[in-house]
């Protein structure tokens, strides 16, 4: 699921180290939890770069499949309704 772009998380993911899929678009990972909850979640950060603009898009799952499938592969999914 997407994740808010806030203070938490953007502190997170300051020093992670991104792995370059493609050109302008790289992707890192590390395990988040919320304050009062004991799961431990994957927060997944993919780094877009155009124009010398890096934009960042977060997301939480407690999925273990690779990184690539869940944001490219199965990305339709994650906005299903059911």
């Amino acid at each position: 699921m997407p994740a808010l772009d806030v203070k938490g998380i953007r502190e997170r993911i300051t020093g992670l180290e991104y792995r370059e899929l493609w050109p302008g678009y790289s992707v890192a990972e590390t395990r988040f939890s919320f304050q009062n909850l004991d799961q431990k979640l994957r927060l997944i950060t993919q780094k877009e770069s155009a124009d010398k603009q890096e934009v960042y898009k977060h997301f939480l799952t407690t999925s273990d499949r690779d990184t690539v499938e869940l944001l490219s592969k199965v990305f339709s999914k994650r906005w299903t309704i059911e």
